[in-house]
């Protein structure tokens, strides 16, 4: 086991885990009979951050050097265990590996094992030296959390986005409309949801369920330019990139499950005027604010604030002082009159 690929492992299980014992989560110590806001809440808390752990989970197994004990290990992990993703080895996922699979009509049901192997044998791999992830998952959206009965479950909408090639044809991929479902349980302090499905979304799947989060109001196939910029969330490994702009903010990846990729909107005074502040928003609860010349970001996720550092800050080089013109002083009541003779 090299100490890269170990890193990397010991990265994912950590991540993992982390998922599982999140304080955001704390719930009272028995379930309700009906689900609260609270609940619904924090279900869908627990939702996103479910499918930003499942985006990890991709790129792990997408970087060179892995060995297949260690392959083995991460694809386990990921359905067995309190820490896992999935709900079992046995949840069907429909295939997007090859990138002929488009849709719900043209694909094939997997295992996930099955389908994380696949991943792994056929997706193209970068280094571990390389800080750009080829698997992004912008544009998520939860629906409201439902109750059947004695099951508790929630769906996430996203669009899949795979930089990288298909290895048997050396082809390219196009964004697919994704979708999880996830089963919500708790049973203690905390709530926990396990995937049950990931598939292609059918049409017509989502409307009318997708929950009111105060998300700003986003132009249809909006596109921020600029550059990608790469932060670290302070103190830790973990990735976060970004392009803004005046007006707009994408997060293109994202390494830190509490922040969302997709669009974020600058912040309009109640004049309807743009802020002075740099502050981006991408629902009521969650805004991202650059900071000294955007070397640094705050995310504020409801009441708590996580900072982030530019990989490669911007220098400010000292301004050169301007040039003085200096004349030769005038004593007071000695007035210089030029000879006339």
């Amino acid at each position: 086991m090299t100490k890269t690929s170990t890193r990397i492992l010991l990265a994912w299980l950590f991540i993992s885990l982390v998922g599982v014992v999140s304080p955001a989560l704390a719930q009272s110590q028995q379930p309700p009979t009906q689900l609260t806001e609270r609940d619904k809440q924090n279900i869908n808390a627990a939702a996103l951050k479910s499918l930003n752990r499942l985006n990890v989970l991709l790129n792990a197994l997408a970087v060179e050097g892995l060995e297949d004990a260690e392959v083995d290990t991460i694809i386990k992990k990921s359905y067995s265990g309190p820490a896992r993703i999935f709900d079992n080895v046995n949840v069907s996922i429909e295939d997007d590996i090859n990138p002929e699979h488009t849709s719900a009509t043209k694909t094939e049901d997997l295992k996930v094992d099955e389908y994380l192997n696949r991943l792994s044998l056929y997706y193209s791999k970068r280094s571990p030296n390389d800080d750009k992830v080829t698997i992004i998952f912008p544009k998520q959206e939860a629906t409201a959390a439902q109750q059947n009965g004695s099951s508790t479950y929630i769906k996430v909408f996203f669009e899949s986005v795979f930089k990288g090639k298909y290895i048997p044809k050396s082809s390219s991929y196009q964004p697919a409309s994704r979708v999880i479902e996830l089963r919500a349980e708790k049973p203690g302090q905390y709530w926990r949801v396990y995937i049950t499905r990931f598939s292609f979304k059918q049409p017509g799947e989502g409307m009318q369920q997708v929950v009111g989060t105060g998300r700003p109001t986003i132009p249809p196939g909006i596109k921020v330019g600029g550059a990608e910029i790469p932060y670290r969330k302070t103190g830790t490994e973990q990735l976060v990139v970004l392009k803004f702009t005046t007006q707009w903010l994408e997060v293109v990846n994202s390494q830190e499950t509490d922040l969302p990729t997709g669009i974020y909107k600058r912040k309009i005074k109640e004049t309807g005027q743009i802020s002075e502040a740099q502050v981006y928003d991408f629902d009521n609860t969650r805004a991202i604010e650059l900071k000294e010349n955007s070397n640094r970001f705050s995310f504020r996720n409801d009441i708590t604030t996580t900072w982030f550092d530019r990989v490669n800050p911007i220098i400010n080089k000292p301004t050169a002082p301007k040039s003085r013109l200096f004349h030769s002083p005038i004593r007071p009541g000695k007035l210089q009159v030029k000879d006339q003779r």
